[in-house]
């Protein structure tokens, strides 16, 4: 197994594996621009047996919707998927003293990702582990909208910079 961090390193090669692992963070109900973009420089994978680790702060709503859609365009073979909570550094929420995945990852929640992962390497019980989607309210639309690659691409990153000693860490 390697894992790869596709900020600092450039995206492997998936031919030269076996079985791929694909996992991301879900920020504002959608998988990340680099994430998308990685998935996109993929060749085609042939049925390559595929499965994803979605980690969300607050809900993950229809974000794995995103990531099948690219892994389907590629070829793969989607064979399991993956929810957890993790941290959630929304820094409004974190001023007013909220934190929405407080005590997450649970332990029920770690022995379901041990049993993922066993499970995805030893090729059975694929449909114990079936995708999640829910409808997004309006709200969340309208958020997920304003945070696709376009708005952050051409709008975003124009108007606002970062200041990493201001940075949460």
């Amino acid at each position: 197994m390697r894992l790869c961090n596709i900020k600092d390193e450039l995206c492997p090669n998936p031919q030269d594996y076996d079985l791929l692992r694909i996992g991301s963070p879900v920020c504002y109900f959608q998988i990340p621009v680099n994430v998308i973009e990685c998935l996109e420089s993929f060749p085609d994978l042939d049925g390559k047996k595929t499965f994803a680790v979605l980690t969300n702060g607050s809900y993950a709503l229809n974000a794995g919707d995103m990531l099948k859609r690219d892994l389907v365009a590629k070829n793969a073979n989607i064979r399991g998927w993956c929810y957890s909570y993790g941290a959630d550094y929304f820094l409004p929420y974190n001023e007013q003293g909220c934190m929405p995945s407080y005590a997450h990852p649970a332990p029920d929640e770690l022995t379901a990702a041990y049993e993922f992962g066993l499970d995805m390497g030893q090729g059975e019980n694929e449909t114990r582990w079936l995708e999640v989607s829910q409808k997004l309210s309006l709200m969340y639309r309208i958020e997920q909208i304003l945070a696709q690659r376009w708005f952050v691409r051409h709008i975003y990153q124009n108007f606002f910079h970062l200041d990493k000693k201001k940075c949460v860490q």
